[in-house]
Order: structure tokens, then C-alpha cells, then sequence
């Protein structure tokens, strides 16, 4: 294909994106630059699966990389003032499917998956023909050994290519991954502490190899920061030392000894944010839901089909572009976000969703992307890498009041999801389990990782609108991803305290009891209300039966009254995972701190 009819291609497939606001604002086009000590560019997280891994600089062109034989390429465009990740494929699922989206007949010819938008390389990528989100791109670091002395004195492992290979193959961990957690089917990964275990079996591999002698010291120097291999091990990204400066990220002790807190009362989840470990640190999250929902009414037979799937669909795209607006993070947000979804509630009442995420992008593959801490009040803040706060503004929320929705109030949120342990002769979370000696899955499972119990932390927001006569909530979740924990941890608190170069002391949760109860002179009750409530009053004994159900705090029809209570109200209320028509399932137990407060009167 000559250059022209792929650029009149491009070009088109460009103005196709940006009309279906696939793509963001135009940002100042990236000039050519020299990248002469580049050799190779790591891609992670990215929609589409088959773009993950390591790009070789082409010998082509400095400004060219590879991946493999070089279907799949990241170049610069010189008619597009951009860098661009094409691919020599043919357009079959999901590229097909973007397509008809896009109205594009061409088919022929490079794809243009990804654009980069500003900054280089280093910008943001933003998704094209490519499924959202655009990919993670930074420079690829190898295990290199480089030689001081004269070589002939050397051993043939210790050999420049013979080494590298060794080393970049044992101790590069740029692609190691730790992540975990637990849905419906179970426990998935590892937990935060199996984690930071792997982390320190490598650092301690690392010190032993170091010793070797001094070219593999050298070597293996750059890996061997504890501090960024606990920091990947919490997926927390590298930051800039500006962002270092503006958010305050615990160090290795302090995220152990939370770490060992959790694990210590895995299934008391919701004290961690009240205690004073947790407050003043910024702790990575991940954006796991994006979601609206509606009430239906009794006489609504199918979510699909009413009013409440045609309000949901009326608004869809106002409140798509509204998040993108507050969060401004590469997410795999759904282009065609429409109603496909119910949730019934355990007192009855039946709500209509709409995921604004794409459902079907691996879990295993989500980034840090958010950093979320608990405010003066103890509630949950969100904020970015960079440590701006990604509060709701009236530039973001503009598009909804626009369309003749009022701001009703803001839910501040901290939530815990718990799963109960199980016997050895317990069925396993698969639904088709009734007998352990007679599931597949069961026998496969030697560890007896399906039988432990496990909790993970959560936060959000809430915004509450209405049209009214009917109210449409967002919700946005994020996982406090260092607090996903099984009931097994406690018993690896011994192997961690000799992996960690640090004393017992200085990593023990209970260390200080005078911080320990710092709260309780504080002017929230035990329970983190306001309202001076016992927690007894509201079931916490019950907060892990998988059986009860979620419930909201309550809600006046009176707007006037209800702006007055939300000022003060903060409730901790009890409940359990969704279960939701499509598929979804039990989640666990579920437990929620909240804190509403009225919007801003001039957003009204």
C-alpha cells in the first residue's frame, strides 16, 4: 500500500473516531525526536491483548519499534505529527466490530489501533480502531551485564551474553504479576501479602547473586531497590518527583504493617480506614466499576424493555462523557454504554444498570491508575497520580445539568467484601458443586485456596440526580488494592519476618496503643458516625453472612429536607454482594461506611 492511500485511510479513521468521541481533545501535535538510546519499548495493559510486550527498535528507522516480526509496530507519522501503534492484520474481531461502530468500509491495509496525544511517547494513548483503553507504553530496562575487567579471566556465565540472558530471564520482573483478588468463582492471584512475599524471595535471590562478584553487583544493582519491588508488588506505578512530592505513599514498613493489620482481622475490614496507620497516606486503587442505576417500578416486567432501560439509554452518553471528564485516566470505557443489566436489592426494590466499563477486559490486566485516602472525616477521597483531587466539578458535571438533570447529593464511601472460609468437605464456589469428593474443581485444588475465607477493601463515590420525578445514581468503585487478604496470610507472617531486613518491631501493627486508639477522641462515635449510633444497632455481627442483603441509607422525597440531614448524616450500613440478572452472582458479604453531603447550591 503506498503512503498516501494509508494516510487518506488514517485520516479518515481518525475524523470517524473523534465524531463517535471515541477520542479525546486534540492536544499539540509531538515533533520527530532522535531516540538514540532507546533500543526497546515495554507495552502493558492494553485493550487489545495482542499488543502486551516488548517492541525492538527497527533497523530500519530509529523511529520505528517492532513487536515479534513486526506485524504490530509503533511509529512515528510524520503527516499526523504523532506516534501511532498500527498493525498489518486483518480487521477480525474486535477490530471488525469497531469498524461497523466507526462506519468504515476500507478494511485494506495497516490498522491504526492507538494515537499517542502529546508528550512523545510518554503521552497518553488513546484507542482509534483499537478497543479502549489505549496501551501503557514506557521504556523496556534488560538485565545487561557490561564487563569492567579483562574478560579472559572470566568465567563463560558471566559473559556478557551469556549473563544477560541468565539474569534479565531470573531477576527482570518488569512483567511479573502479582496481582489477585476474589468474585463469584473465587479466589483469583495472590493476596496482597503473597505479594509482597514474591517481592522479597526475589530481593533476597538478588543479594545472594550480588555476592557472586562485582560485575553482577553492578548489574543487578538497579533491580535491587526494595522500595520498587514492594512498589510493583502494590502495583503502584513509577512516579515523578513531583507527584512523590504532592502525595504522601506509605513506606515499606508502613505498608507491611498494614498489611500484616489487615490480615490480623481479614474479616473487620471496614476498621482500617478509622485506624491511624491508614489516614494520611495515599494507597493505590484501581477503578474496578463505572455504573449507573435506576429504580424500576413494579409494573416494569424486564430491565431491557420500560422507562427505566429508555432513561437509563437518554442519559448514557451525557454521563460516559461526565466521567471521562472527572477521572481523565484510560479506562475501558464502553462506547455504547446502554441499559444490559438488573440488580435486585434484599427488600425487594429492583434497580436497572448500565456498566459504563467494558465488562469483558481482564481483570488481571487493570493498573494503578487512582490513588485513594481517607480525609479529615475518615471518608474516602480519590485522587490522581499526581495527587489532584478527582472530586466532581461543575465542568465535568456540566453535560448532565445541561441536559436538564439536577445534582441531588454526593455519596462518599468506604466498602468491605467478605467471604467466609469453608470446611474441606464444603462444596467450592462453583454453582454446580453440591459435594467436594465429587467437583473436578475440588480435587484439582490441592492448596484449598476455594475454601479460604478472604476480604478486600473498597472506596467510591456516589452521585445522586434527578430529572424530577426520578432519580439516576453513578457509581464509581475503586479497589484499595494492598487490602485484599485471605485467612491464610496470618500464617506467612513468619517467613515474611525473615525475607524482611527490617525487626519485628518495626512492622508491628499493635506496636503503639496509643495510636492504635487515637480515634476514640475523636468526635465520631466508635462506629464512624455522626449520628452517635451503637454499630451494634445496625447488625455488624451480621456484616458477613452471605446471605443478607444491601440497603442504602435513608432517603426523604422532601429535597429541602433531605439536603438539611445529608450535611450530618453518615451511616454505617450492612449488606451483601449484588445479585444481578446477568450473571454477576453473589459477591460476598458486603459492608459500607458512608458520608452523603449536598452538592454546591449554585450546581443545582
Amino acid at each position: 500500500y503506498s503512503e498516501q492511500t494509508c494516510m487518506r485511510k488514517w485520516q479518515s479513521t481518525l475524523r470517524a473516531a473523534v465524531s463517535a468521541e471515541k477520542l479525546g481533545k486534540e492536544k499539540e501535535p509531538t515533533e520527530a525526536t532522535a531516540l538514540p538510546d532507546v533500543f526497546s519499548l515495554q507495552v502493558d495493559s492494553c485493550g487489545w491483548e495482542d499488543c502486551h510486550g516488548i517492541f525492538h527498535r527497527s533497523a530500519e528507522s530509529p523511529l520505528r519499534f517492532e513487536l515479534g516480526r513486526g506485524l504490530i509496530s509503533i511509529v512515528y507519522v510524520e503527516s499526523l505529527k504523532s506516534w501511532c501503534m498500527l498493525a498489518e492484520v486483518a480487521p477480525l474481531y474486535p477490530l471488525e466490530y469497531e469498524y461497523l461502530y466507526l462506519k468504515l468500509e476500507d478494511m485494506e491495509g495497516p490498522q491504526l489501533l492507538y494515537i499517542c496525544r502529546g508528550h512523545g511517547l510518554h503521552g497518553l494513548w488513546e484507542p482509534v480502531l483499537g478497543p479502549a483503553p489505549g496501551p501503557d507504553v514506557k521504556l523496556h530496562q534488560e538485565v545487561a551485564v557490561r564487563l569492567n575487567g579483562d574478560a579472559s579471566t572470566q568465567s563463560s556465565l558471566l559473559l556478557p551474553g551469556i549473563g544477560s540472558i541468565v539474569l534479565d530471564f531470573l531477576f527482570n520482573y518488569t512483567f511479573a504479576n502479582w496481582r489477585g483478588g476474589f468474585s463469584f468463582s473465587g479466589i483469583w492471584g495472590l493476596s496482597s501479602l503473597e505479594a509482597i512475599l514474591c517481592a522479597l524471595r526475589l530481593w533476597r535471590s538478588m543479594q545472594v547473586c550480588s555476592s557472586v562478584c562485582r560485575t553482577w553487583r553492578d548489574t543487578l544493582q538497579p533491580f535491587s531497590d526494595l522500595t520498587k519491588m514492594c512498589h510493583h508488588a502494590m502495583q503502584i506505578p513509577e512516579l515523578s518527583e513531583e507527584s512523590l512530592e504532592a502525595v504522601k505513599l506509605p513506606t515499606v514498613p508502613e505498608l507491611v504493617r498494614a498489611i500484616k493489620f489487615s490480615s490480623t482481622c481479614w474479616n473487620l475490614t471496614l476498621m482500617l480506614p478509622r485506624s491511624s496507620f491508614f489516614r494520611g497516606k495515599a494507597w493505590p486503587a484501581q477503578i474496578s466499576e463505572v455504573q449507573l442505576q435506576t429504580e424500576m417500578s413494579e409494573d416494569e416486567d424486564h430491565f431491557l424493555e420500560g422507562p427505566s432501560a429508555a432513561f437509563l439509554n437518554q442519559h448514557a452518553k451525557a454521563f460516559l462523557k461526565a466521567a471521562k471528564d472527572m477521572l481523565q485516566v484510560p479506562l475501558a470505557w464502553n462506547t455504547r454504554p446502554h441499559c444490559r443489566g438488573e440488580t435486585t436489592m434484599g427488600d425487594g426494590r429492583r434497580f436497572a444498570t448500565c456498566n459504563l466499563l467494558e465488562e469483558s477486559f481482564d481483570r488481571g490486566r487493570k493498573l494503578c491508575r487512582v490513588l485513594a485516602q481517607a480525609d479529615a472525616e475518615g471518608y474516602m477521597e480519590l485522587l490522581g497520580l499526581d495527587g489532584s483531587s478527582m472530586k466532581p466539578c461543575h465542568r465535568s458535571l456540566a453535560p448532565l445539568l445541561q441536559s436538564g438533570l439536577t445534582f441531588r447529593a454526593i455519596t462518599r464511601q468506604w466498602r468491605a467484601r467478605n467471604k467466609k472460609p469453608k470446611g474441606p468437605k464444603d462444596p467450592c464456589d462453583f454453582f454446580l458443586c453440591k459435594e467436594a469428593s465429587r467437583c473436578d474443581l475440588c480435587k484439582k485444588d490441592v492448596e484449598g485456596r476455594s475454601r479460604l475465607g478472604a476480604s478486600e477493601l473498597f472506596g467510591g463515590y456516589k452521585l445522586d440526580f434527578t430529572d424530577g420525578s426520578r432519580q439516576i445514581s453513578l457509581e464509581i468503585e475503586v479497589k484499595i488494592i494492598p487490602f485484599f487478604v485471605t485467612s491464610k496470610d496470618e500464617s506467612l507472617f513468619s517467613e515474611l519476618h525473615t525475607l524482611l531486613p527490617l525487626s519485628e518491631s518495626e512492622t508491628d501493627p499493635w506496636g503503639n496503643s496509643s495510636e492504635a486508639d487515637e480515634d476514640e477522641d475523636d468526635e465520631e462515635d466508635d462506629d464512624g458516625d455522626d449520628d452517635g449510633d451503637d454499630p451494634d444497632e445496625h447488625g455488624e455481627g451480621d456484616a458477613e453472612d452471605p446471605d443478607a442483603e444491601d440497603t442504602d441509607a435513608d432517603e426523604d422525597e422532601d429535597q429541602d429536607e433531605q439536603d438539611e440531614q445529608d450535611e450530618l448524616e453518615g451511616q454505617e450500613v450492612n449488606g451483601t454482594g449484588r445479585n444481578e440478572v446477568t450473571g454477576a452472582g453473589n459477591n460476598g458479604a458486603r459492608r459500607r461506611l458512608m458520608g452523603k453531603q449536598p452538592p454546591p447550591r449554585e450546581w443545582c
